[in-house]
Protein backbone atom coordinates (compact mmCIF):
# COMPACT_ATOMS: atom_id res chain seq x y z
CA UNK A 1 0.00 0.00 0.00
CA UNK A 2 2.92 2.37 0.61
CA UNK A 3 3.89 2.11 -3.05
CA UNK A 4 0.34 2.89 -4.17
CA UNK A 5 0.12 5.84 -1.79
CA UNK A 6 3.46 7.29 -2.89
CA UNK A 7 2.42 7.21 -6.56
CA UNK A 8 -1.19 8.26 -6.10
CA UNK A 9 -2.64 4.97 -7.31
CA UNK A 10 -5.22 4.46 -4.58
CA UNK A 11 -7.24 1.30 -5.22
CA UNK A 12 -7.21 1.69 -9.01
CA UNK A 13 -6.24 -1.31 -11.18
CA UNK A 14 -2.68 -1.07 -12.53
CA UNK A 15 -0.93 -2.72 -15.46
CA UNK A 16 2.88 -3.06 -15.44
CA UNK A 17 5.28 -2.87 -18.39
CA UNK A 18 8.81 -4.08 -17.65
CA UNK A 19 11.85 -4.04 -19.91
CA UNK A 20 14.62 -2.01 -21.51
CA UNK A 21 12.81 0.70 -23.44
CA UNK A 22 14.83 1.61 -26.49
CA UNK A 23 13.28 3.29 -29.55
CA UNK A 24 13.47 0.01 -31.48
CA UNK A 25 11.10 -1.54 -28.93
CA UNK A 26 8.38 0.95 -29.89
CA UNK A 27 7.62 2.36 -26.40
CA UNK A 28 4.88 4.50 -27.96
CA UNK A 29 2.78 1.34 -28.01
CA UNK A 30 2.54 1.58 -24.23
CA UNK A 31 0.66 4.87 -24.60
CA UNK A 32 -1.69 3.41 -27.21
CA UNK A 33 -2.36 0.34 -25.08
CA UNK A 34 -2.90 2.48 -21.98
CA UNK A 35 -5.46 4.63 -23.77
CA UNK A 36 -7.27 1.49 -24.95
CA UNK A 37 -7.32 0.08 -21.43
CA UNK A 38 -8.72 3.32 -20.02
CA UNK A 39 -11.52 3.31 -22.56
CA UNK A 40 -12.61 0.02 -21.02
CA UNK A 41 -11.70 0.93 -17.43
CA UNK A 42 -11.36 4.72 -16.96
CA UNK A 43 -9.63 4.55 -13.57
CA UNK A 44 -6.80 2.23 -14.71
CA UNK A 45 -3.14 3.25 -14.36
CA UNK A 46 -0.02 2.20 -16.30
CA UNK A 47 3.29 1.59 -14.47
CA UNK A 48 6.45 1.46 -16.63
CA UNK A 49 9.62 -0.12 -15.18
CA UNK A 50 13.04 -0.22 -16.82
CA UNK A 51 15.56 2.08 -18.47
CA UNK A 52 16.49 3.08 -22.00
CA UNK A 53 16.42 6.06 -24.34
CA UNK A 54 12.77 5.44 -25.16
CA UNK A 55 11.69 6.64 -21.72
CA UNK A 56 12.05 10.24 -22.92
CA UNK A 57 9.18 9.70 -25.35
CA UNK A 58 6.98 8.32 -22.57
CA UNK A 59 7.80 11.17 -20.20
CA UNK A 60 6.76 13.68 -22.87
CA UNK A 61 3.26 12.24 -22.71
CA UNK A 62 2.06 14.05 -19.62
CA UNK A 63 -0.81 11.95 -18.38
CA UNK A 64 -1.74 11.42 -14.70
CA UNK A 65 -2.39 7.73 -15.35
CA UNK A 66 1.07 7.02 -16.84
CA UNK A 67 3.81 6.42 -14.24
CA UNK A 68 7.32 6.13 -15.73
CA UNK A 69 9.45 4.89 -12.82
CA UNK A 70 12.68 4.15 -14.67
CA UNK A 71 15.02 1.31 -13.65
CA UNK A 72 14.04 -0.65 -10.56
CA UNK A 73 16.02 -3.53 -9.11
CA UNK A 74 15.63 -6.09 -6.36
CA UNK A 75 13.02 -5.29 -3.75
CA UNK A 76 11.87 -2.07 -5.48
CA UNK A 77 11.09 -3.93 -8.70
CA UNK A 78 9.10 -6.67 -7.01
CA UNK A 79 7.15 -4.24 -4.84
CA UNK A 80 6.10 -2.33 -7.97
CA UNK A 81 5.09 -5.52 -9.80
CA UNK A 82 3.17 -6.80 -6.79
CA UNK A 83 1.13 -3.57 -6.75
CA UNK A 84 -0.09 -4.20 -10.31
CA UNK A 85 -2.82 -6.50 -11.54
CA UNK A 86 -0.75 -8.03 -14.35
CA UNK A 87 2.34 -7.64 -16.52
CA UNK A 88 1.88 -6.77 -20.20
CA UNK A 89 4.57 -7.65 -22.75
CA UNK A 90 4.39 -5.80 -26.07
CA UNK A 91 7.11 -7.80 -27.82
CA UNK A 92 8.89 -11.09 -27.15
CA UNK A 93 8.66 -12.38 -23.60
CA UNK A 94 12.00 -12.93 -21.89
CA UNK A 95 13.20 -12.83 -18.31
CA UNK A 96 10.49 -10.35 -17.32
CA UNK A 97 8.06 -13.29 -17.35
CA UNK A 98 10.01 -14.84 -14.48
CA UNK A 99 9.76 -11.60 -12.52
CA UNK A 100 5.97 -11.74 -12.86
CA UNK A 101 5.94 -15.40 -11.82
CA UNK A 102 7.91 -14.54 -8.69
CA UNK A 103 5.11 -12.27 -7.43
CA UNK A 104 2.28 -14.44 -8.82
CA UNK A 105 1.09 -11.92 -11.39
CA UNK A 106 -0.54 -13.03 -14.66
CA UNK A 107 1.18 -12.14 -17.92
CA UNK A 108 -0.55 -10.89 -21.08
CA UNK A 109 1.48 -11.54 -24.23
CA UNK A 110 1.12 -10.94 -27.93
CA UNK A 111 0.04 -13.96 -29.95
CA UNK A 112 3.27 -14.51 -31.84
CA UNK A 113 6.25 -16.84 -31.93
CA UNK A 114 9.60 -16.46 -30.18
CA UNK A 115 8.36 -16.26 -26.59
CA UNK A 116 10.21 -18.15 -23.87
CA UNK A 117 8.82 -21.45 -22.62
CA UNK A 118 6.99 -19.80 -19.71
CA UNK A 119 4.57 -18.20 -22.12
CA UNK A 120 0.78 -17.98 -22.00
CA UNK A 121 -0.73 -17.34 -25.43
CA UNK A 122 -4.35 -16.94 -24.31
CA UNK A 123 -4.29 -13.18 -24.78
CA UNK A 124 -6.79 -12.43 -27.62
CA UNK A 125 -4.77 -9.84 -29.50
CA UNK A 126 -1.96 -9.68 -32.03
CA UNK A 127 0.99 -7.36 -32.17
CA UNK A 128 1.12 -7.14 -35.97
CA UNK A 129 -0.91 -5.44 -37.18
CA UNK A 130 -1.93 -3.75 -33.95
CA UNK A 131 -5.00 -1.79 -34.93
CA UNK A 132 -7.58 -0.10 -32.76
CA UNK A 133 -9.58 -3.32 -32.44
CA UNK A 134 -6.63 -5.27 -31.08
CA UNK A 135 -5.80 -2.58 -28.54
CA UNK A 136 -9.39 -2.48 -27.35
CA UNK A 137 -9.45 -6.26 -27.06
CA UNK A 138 -6.28 -6.12 -24.97
CA UNK A 139 -7.92 -3.53 -22.75
CA UNK A 140 -10.91 -5.78 -22.16
CA UNK A 141 -8.61 -8.68 -21.42
CA UNK A 142 -6.70 -6.75 -18.77
CA UNK A 143 -9.71 -5.06 -17.21
CA UNK A 144 -11.73 -8.27 -16.71
CA UNK A 145 -9.95 -11.44 -15.59
CA UNK A 146 -11.30 -14.98 -15.59
CA UNK A 147 -12.49 -15.78 -12.07
CA UNK A 148 -13.49 -19.40 -12.69
CA UNK A 149 -10.58 -20.53 -10.50
CA UNK A 150 -8.64 -18.71 -7.78
CA UNK A 151 -5.52 -17.07 -9.16
CA UNK A 152 -3.13 -19.19 -7.09
CA UNK A 153 -4.79 -22.40 -8.30
CA UNK A 154 -4.56 -21.33 -11.94
CA UNK A 155 -0.88 -20.44 -11.55
CA UNK A 156 -0.08 -23.72 -9.84
CA UNK A 157 -1.89 -25.72 -12.52
CA UNK A 158 0.04 -23.87 -15.25
CA UNK A 159 3.33 -24.50 -13.44
CA UNK A 160 2.53 -28.20 -13.20
CA UNK A 161 1.73 -28.35 -16.91
CA UNK A 162 5.06 -26.68 -17.74
CA UNK A 163 6.92 -29.19 -15.59
CA UNK A 164 5.12 -32.02 -17.37
CA UNK A 165 6.29 -30.74 -20.75
CA UNK A 166 9.91 -30.37 -19.67
CA UNK A 167 10.73 -33.87 -18.47
CA UNK A 168 14.15 -35.42 -19.06
CA UNK A 169 12.60 -37.56 -21.81
CA UNK A 170 11.14 -34.57 -23.66
CA UNK A 171 14.44 -32.70 -23.34
CA UNK A 172 16.31 -35.72 -24.73
CA UNK A 173 13.92 -35.85 -27.68
CA UNK A 174 14.50 -32.14 -28.32
CA UNK A 175 18.26 -32.67 -28.23
CA UNK A 176 18.03 -35.48 -30.75
CA UNK A 177 15.92 -33.37 -33.10
CA UNK A 178 18.36 -30.48 -32.86
CA UNK A 179 21.40 -32.71 -33.23
CA UNK A 180 19.97 -34.28 -36.40
CA UNK A 181 19.29 -30.80 -37.78
CA UNK A 182 22.88 -29.72 -37.12
CA UNK A 183 24.31 -33.01 -38.40
CA UNK A 184 22.73 -32.64 -41.82
CA UNK A 185 25.42 -30.08 -42.71
CA UNK A 186 28.18 -32.67 -42.37
CA UNK A 187 27.01 -36.04 -43.59
CA UNK A 188 30.61 -37.18 -44.04
CA UNK A 189 30.97 -37.56 -40.26
CA UNK A 190 28.98 -40.51 -38.94
CA UNK A 191 28.19 -40.34 -35.23
CA UNK A 192 29.44 -43.41 -33.38
CA UNK A 193 30.34 -41.79 -30.07
CA UNK A 194 28.68 -38.64 -28.69
CA UNK A 195 30.36 -36.90 -25.74
CA UNK A 196 28.81 -34.14 -23.63
CA UNK A 197 31.27 -31.97 -21.70
CA UNK A 198 30.21 -30.53 -18.33
CA UNK A 199 31.98 -28.38 -15.79
CA UNK A 200 30.20 -30.27 -13.01
CA UNK A 201 27.19 -32.56 -13.29
CA UNK A 202 24.19 -31.89 -11.08
CA UNK A 203 21.26 -34.25 -10.60
CA UNK A 204 19.21 -32.82 -13.45
CA UNK A 205 22.25 -33.08 -15.76
CA UNK A 206 22.46 -36.77 -14.86
CA UNK A 207 18.73 -37.29 -15.48
CA UNK A 208 18.86 -35.68 -18.91
CA UNK A 209 22.08 -37.42 -19.85
CA UNK A 210 20.59 -40.80 -18.89
CA UNK A 211 17.52 -40.14 -21.04
CA UNK A 212 19.63 -38.96 -23.99
CA UNK A 213 22.01 -41.93 -23.72
CA UNK A 214 19.05 -44.32 -23.77
CA UNK A 215 17.66 -42.68 -26.93
CA UNK A 216 21.04 -42.81 -28.68
CA UNK A 217 21.60 -46.43 -27.64
CA UNK A 218 18.47 -47.40 -29.58
CA UNK A 219 20.19 -46.03 -32.68
CA UNK A 220 23.43 -47.86 -31.93
CA UNK A 221 25.30 -44.72 -30.82
CA UNK A 222 27.44 -44.62 -27.69
CA UNK A 223 27.06 -41.61 -25.37
CA UNK A 224 29.44 -40.44 -22.63
CA UNK A 225 29.38 -37.51 -20.22
CA UNK A 226 32.76 -35.90 -19.52
CA UNK A 227 32.74 -34.07 -16.20
CA UNK A 228 35.69 -31.83 -15.33
CA UNK A 229 35.32 -31.95 -11.54
CA UNK A 230 32.67 -33.19 -9.16
CA UNK A 231 32.96 -30.46 -6.54
CA UNK A 232 32.75 -26.68 -6.63
CA UNK A 233 33.37 -24.83 -3.38
CA UNK A 234 31.53 -21.73 -4.60
CA UNK A 235 28.33 -23.80 -4.30
CA UNK A 236 29.30 -25.42 -1.03
CA UNK A 237 29.68 -28.85 -2.63
CA UNK A 238 30.88 -31.82 -0.67
CA UNK A 239 30.69 -34.33 -3.51
CA UNK A 240 28.90 -34.48 -6.85
CA UNK A 241 25.86 -36.63 -7.58
CA UNK A 242 27.81 -38.01 -10.52
CA UNK A 243 30.18 -39.72 -8.11
CA UNK A 244 27.42 -42.14 -7.13
CA UNK A 245 25.92 -42.38 -10.63
CA UNK A 246 28.85 -43.60 -12.67
CA UNK A 247 27.07 -45.11 -15.67
CA UNK A 248 28.59 -43.48 -18.74
CA UNK A 249 30.08 -40.57 -16.75
CA UNK A 250 33.82 -39.86 -16.72
CA UNK A 251 35.16 -37.43 -14.11
CA UNK A 252 38.56 -35.96 -14.99
CA UNK A 253 39.39 -34.60 -11.53
CA UNK A 254 37.35 -36.65 -9.01
CA UNK A 255 36.97 -35.16 -5.53
CA UNK A 256 38.79 -32.03 -6.69
CA UNK A 257 37.48 -28.50 -6.33
CA UNK A 258 36.87 -26.97 -9.76
CA UNK A 259 38.10 -23.58 -8.53
CA UNK A 260 41.48 -25.08 -7.64
CA UNK A 261 42.16 -26.05 -11.27
CA UNK A 262 44.04 -23.83 -13.74
CA UNK A 263 42.30 -23.05 -17.06
CA UNK A 264 45.22 -24.45 -19.09
CA UNK A 265 45.11 -27.62 -16.98
CA UNK A 266 41.37 -28.09 -17.62
CA UNK A 267 41.59 -27.37 -21.36
CA UNK A 268 44.48 -29.79 -21.86
CA UNK A 269 42.77 -32.57 -19.87
CA UNK A 270 39.50 -32.19 -21.81
CA UNK A 271 41.28 -32.24 -25.17
CA UNK A 272 43.24 -35.39 -24.32
CA UNK A 273 40.18 -37.11 -22.84
CA UNK A 274 38.11 -36.47 -25.97
CA UNK A 275 40.89 -37.95 -28.09
CA UNK A 276 41.15 -40.99 -25.81
CA UNK A 277 37.38 -41.48 -26.01
CA UNK A 278 37.51 -41.16 -29.82
CA UNK A 279 34.62 -38.71 -29.75
CA UNK A 280 32.86 -38.13 -33.09
CA UNK A 281 30.38 -35.48 -31.91
CA UNK A 282 31.08 -33.20 -28.93
CA UNK A 283 28.60 -30.99 -27.09
CA UNK A 284 30.57 -28.45 -25.03
CA UNK A 285 30.25 -25.00 -23.43
CA UNK A 286 31.53 -21.89 -25.19
CA UNK A 287 35.33 -21.52 -25.51
CA UNK A 288 35.23 -18.78 -22.89
CA UNK A 289 35.13 -21.65 -20.40
CA UNK A 290 38.25 -23.77 -20.02
CA UNK A 291 36.39 -27.00 -20.82
CA UNK A 292 34.93 -25.35 -23.93
CA UNK A 293 38.41 -24.26 -25.01
CA UNK A 294 39.62 -27.85 -24.60
CA UNK A 295 36.80 -29.09 -26.84
CA UNK A 296 37.72 -26.44 -29.43
CA UNK A 297 41.36 -27.59 -29.36
CA UNK A 298 40.20 -31.15 -29.98
CA UNK A 299 38.07 -30.04 -32.93
CA UNK A 300 40.95 -28.14 -34.56
CA UNK A 301 43.55 -30.87 -33.98
CA UNK A 302 41.56 -34.06 -34.49
CA UNK A 303 38.36 -33.12 -36.34
CA UNK A 304 34.86 -34.41 -35.66
CA UNK A 305 31.85 -32.21 -34.98
CA UNK A 306 31.68 -29.60 -32.22
CA UNK A 307 28.30 -28.28 -31.10
CA UNK A 308 28.46 -25.34 -28.73
CA UNK A 309 26.03 -25.18 -25.81
CA UNK A 310 25.55 -21.56 -24.79
CA UNK A 311 22.88 -19.53 -23.02
CA UNK A 312 24.30 -16.03 -23.39
CA UNK A 313 22.38 -13.47 -25.41
CA UNK A 314 22.30 -9.75 -26.10
CA UNK A 315 21.13 -8.81 -22.61
CA UNK A 316 23.86 -10.78 -20.83
CA UNK A 317 26.76 -10.58 -23.29
CA UNK A 318 28.26 -7.11 -22.90
CA UNK A 319 31.53 -7.92 -24.66
CA UNK A 320 33.64 -5.28 -26.32
CA UNK A 321 34.74 -5.20 -29.96
CA UNK A 322 37.93 -7.21 -29.37
CA UNK A 323 36.18 -9.97 -27.41
CA UNK A 324 33.44 -10.24 -30.03
CA UNK A 325 36.09 -10.57 -32.74
CA UNK A 326 37.74 -13.39 -30.79
CA UNK A 327 34.38 -15.14 -30.32
CA UNK A 328 33.60 -14.86 -34.02
CA UNK A 329 37.00 -16.35 -34.85
CA UNK A 330 36.51 -19.25 -32.43
CA UNK A 331 33.00 -19.91 -33.71
CA UNK A 332 34.35 -20.32 -37.22
CA UNK A 333 35.44 -23.80 -36.07
CA UNK A 334 32.08 -24.63 -34.48
CA UNK A 335 29.65 -26.77 -36.47
CA UNK A 336 26.53 -25.51 -34.73
CA UNK A 337 25.07 -23.91 -31.63
CA UNK A 338 22.66 -25.44 -29.13
CA UNK A 339 20.83 -22.43 -27.68
CA UNK A 340 17.98 -22.02 -25.18
CA UNK A 341 15.47 -20.45 -27.56
CA UNK A 342 15.03 -18.91 -31.00
CA UNK A 343 14.85 -15.45 -29.47
CA UNK A 344 18.63 -15.67 -28.96
CA UNK A 345 19.21 -16.55 -32.60
CA UNK A 346 20.17 -13.17 -34.04
CA UNK A 347 22.67 -12.57 -31.26
CA UNK A 348 24.56 -15.71 -32.25
CA UNK A 349 24.31 -14.84 -35.94
CA UNK A 350 26.42 -11.82 -34.99
CA UNK A 351 28.86 -14.23 -33.33
CA UNK A 352 29.33 -16.27 -36.53
CA UNK A 353 26.81 -19.06 -35.87
CA UNK A 354 24.27 -18.71 -38.71
CA UNK A 355 20.59 -19.51 -38.22
CA UNK A 356 20.74 -22.71 -40.26
CA UNK A 357 23.36 -24.05 -37.85
CA UNK A 358 21.34 -23.29 -34.72
CA UNK A 359 19.16 -25.68 -32.74
CA UNK A 360 17.13 -24.94 -29.64
CA UNK A 361 16.64 -27.04 -26.53
CA UNK A 362 15.01 -25.26 -23.61
CA UNK A 363 15.38 -27.30 -20.43
CA UNK A 364 14.87 -24.92 -17.56
CA UNK A 365 13.44 -27.21 -14.89
CA UNK A 366 14.72 -30.39 -13.32
CA UNK A 367 13.16 -33.84 -13.53
CA UNK A 368 9.54 -33.80 -12.40
CA UNK A 369 9.34 -37.59 -12.13
CA UNK A 370 10.86 -39.91 -9.57
CA UNK A 371 10.95 -37.30 -6.81
CA UNK A 372 11.68 -38.82 -3.42
CA UNK A 373 8.97 -39.37 -0.84
CA UNK A 374 8.45 -36.39 1.47
CA UNK A 375 10.70 -36.28 4.49
CA UNK A 376 7.80 -35.15 6.64
CA UNK A 377 4.27 -36.37 5.94
CA UNK A 378 1.95 -34.29 8.10
CA UNK A 379 -1.11 -33.31 6.04
CA UNK A 380 -2.30 -30.82 8.67
CA UNK A 381 1.03 -28.98 8.88
CA UNK A 382 2.38 -26.27 6.60
CA UNK A 383 6.01 -26.17 5.54
CA UNK A 384 8.34 -23.50 4.22
CA UNK A 385 11.18 -24.70 2.01
CA UNK A 386 14.42 -22.74 1.59
CA UNK A 387 16.71 -23.83 -1.25
CA UNK A 388 20.09 -22.20 -1.78
CA UNK A 389 23.61 -21.72 -0.52
CA UNK A 390 23.75 -20.69 3.13
CA UNK A 391 25.50 -17.41 2.56
CA UNK A 392 24.45 -13.93 3.61
CA UNK A 393 23.20 -12.62 0.28
CA UNK A 394 20.84 -15.56 -0.25
CA UNK A 395 18.57 -14.09 2.42
CA UNK A 396 17.93 -17.00 4.80
CA UNK A 397 18.08 -14.55 7.72
CA UNK A 398 15.14 -12.67 6.16
CA UNK A 399 13.07 -15.85 6.21
CA UNK A 400 14.07 -16.57 9.82
CA UNK A 401 13.06 -13.04 10.83
CA UNK A 402 9.67 -13.49 9.16
CA UNK A 403 9.03 -16.81 10.91
CA UNK A 404 10.05 -15.32 14.25
CA UNK A 405 7.26 -12.75 13.85
CA UNK A 406 4.59 -15.38 13.14
CA UNK A 407 1.44 -14.74 15.26
CA UNK A 408 1.52 -16.76 18.46
CA UNK A 409 -2.15 -17.66 18.01
CA UNK A 410 -1.41 -19.61 14.81
CA UNK A 411 0.64 -22.74 14.25
CA UNK A 412 4.04 -21.76 12.93
CA UNK A 413 5.10 -23.45 9.67
CA UNK A 414 7.97 -25.89 9.85
CA UNK A 415 11.13 -24.75 8.08
CA UNK A 416 12.93 -27.14 5.73
CA UNK A 417 16.41 -26.00 4.66
CA UNK A 418 18.16 -27.52 1.65
CA UNK A 419 21.60 -26.14 1.02
CA UNK A 420 25.19 -26.03 2.10
CA UNK A 421 28.17 -23.76 1.98
CA UNK A 422 30.06 -21.48 4.33
CA UNK A 423 27.21 -19.69 6.15
CA UNK A 424 27.91 -16.47 7.98
CA UNK A 425 28.23 -16.74 11.74
CA UNK A 426 25.06 -14.69 12.27
CA UNK A 427 23.02 -16.79 9.82
CA UNK A 428 24.29 -20.06 11.28
CA UNK A 429 23.51 -18.96 14.83
CA UNK A 430 19.99 -17.91 13.85
CA UNK A 431 19.38 -21.20 12.03
CA UNK A 432 20.54 -23.39 14.92
CA UNK A 433 18.61 -21.31 17.42
CA UNK A 434 15.47 -20.94 15.31
CA UNK A 435 12.27 -20.89 17.34
CA UNK A 436 10.36 -22.80 14.65
CA UNK A 437 10.46 -26.49 13.88
CA UNK A 438 13.09 -27.13 11.25
CA UNK A 439 14.55 -29.93 9.19
CA UNK A 440 18.06 -29.45 7.83
CA UNK A 441 18.61 -31.68 4.82
CA UNK A 442 21.96 -30.45 3.60
CA UNK A 443 22.87 -30.24 -0.07
CA UNK A 444 20.27 -32.21 -2.05
CA UNK A 445 20.43 -32.20 -5.87
CA UNK A 446 17.29 -33.25 -7.71
CA UNK A 447 15.84 -35.28 -4.83
CA UNK A 448 14.01 -32.58 -2.93
CA UNK A 449 10.54 -33.72 -1.81
CA UNK A 450 7.54 -32.14 -3.45
CA UNK A 451 4.50 -33.75 -1.88
CA UNK A 452 3.75 -32.50 1.59
CA UNK A 453 5.79 -29.32 1.25
CA UNK A 454 2.85 -26.99 0.97
CA UNK A 455 4.56 -23.73 0.09
CA UNK A 456 8.16 -23.83 -1.12
CA UNK A 457 9.39 -20.30 -0.49
CA UNK A 458 12.81 -18.88 -1.21
CA UNK A 459 14.35 -15.60 -2.17
CA UNK A 460 13.51 -14.24 -5.63
CA UNK A 461 16.32 -16.11 -7.36
CA UNK A 462 16.43 -17.45 -10.90
CA UNK A 463 17.09 -21.19 -10.61
CA UNK A 464 15.08 -21.50 -7.40
CA UNK A 465 12.00 -20.01 -9.09
CA UNK A 466 12.28 -22.58 -11.85
CA UNK A 467 12.69 -25.45 -9.40
CA UNK A 468 9.48 -24.36 -7.68
CA UNK A 469 7.75 -24.29 -11.06
CA UNK A 470 9.13 -27.77 -11.70
CA UNK A 471 6.77 -29.35 -9.19
CA UNK A 472 3.98 -26.78 -9.14
CA UNK A 473 5.01 -25.04 -5.92
CA UNK A 474 4.23 -21.49 -4.88
CA UNK A 475 6.96 -18.89 -4.61
CA UNK A 476 7.37 -16.36 -1.84
CA UNK A 477 9.31 -13.14 -2.41
CA UNK A 478 10.87 -10.91 0.24
CA UNK A 479 9.69 -7.32 -0.04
Amino acid sequence: MAFRTDHGLGNAPCVAFLGSWYPTKRPERIIAIGEAIRREQPDAHIVVLGGGDGLALLRQHEAPWLHVLGPRHGREKFVALAACRCLAVTGIAGLNVLDAMAVARPVVLSRRGGHSQERDLRAPWRERPMGRGQRGCLGRRMSSSDQSLPLATRLDEAAGQSAGRLTPQSVAATWLTGARHLAQHDEATSARHVVLVYQRMLAYHCARFTALAAELAREGIRCTALEVANTDSSYGDAISVASTQRGGIVSLFPNCDYLSLRPRQVASAVCMALQALRADVVFAPAPAFAEGAGALHHKVRFGGRLLQMDDAWAATDQSGVLVRWVKRSFNGFVDGGFLPDALHGQHFVGLNIPLDRQAYAVDVVGPATGIAEPLVAQPDRRFVLFVGRLIERKGLHTLLNALAQWPASEQRPALVVIGDGPPSRRCKHRLLGSVCSRTYIGWECGTMPSTGLDAPCTRAGGAQRLRAVGFGGQRGVAK
